[in-house]
């Protein structure tokens, strides 16, 4: 949770927006009046390090956990409260679009 001073419900939604819309591998899925949706597609560390790991024990076999993909899904929803402006994160957002939402906002990250 993080609080900014206030810029109304519709322009923090804008600022939240761009600032994860610019994040490598992040896409926006949804956008109303308070809230933005979006998903993040990747390639996990373990599914790397094993198929890297066990490709000559497997005769290249594990090179197919490559394939591998997690999915993230996550919810900022912009409130605004005693004269300021506060985004709720929920979901696992990656660290980069924290700190871009930010330095959008001019504010410090809160993680509960």
């Amino acid at each position: 949770m993080a609080w900014a001073p206030y810029l109304g419900t519709t322009a923090a939604r804008d600022e939240v927006m761009a600032a994860v819309a610019e994040t490598r591998g992040i896409v926006v899925t949804g956008v109303d009046e308070r809230t933005v949706v979006a998903h993040r597609r990747y390639l996990p560390t373990w599914a790397l390090v094993t198929a890297l790991g066990l490709a000559l024990f497997t005769g290249g076999i594990s090179l197919l956990l490559l394939l591998w993909r997690s999915e993230e899904s996550f919810v900022l929803v912009v409130d605004i409260a005693d004269g300021g402006t506060r985004v709720v994160m929920r979901g696992t957002l990656h660290p980069e679009a924290v700190e871009r939402v930010s330095e959008r906002l001019g504010v410090a990250a809160v993680r509960v």
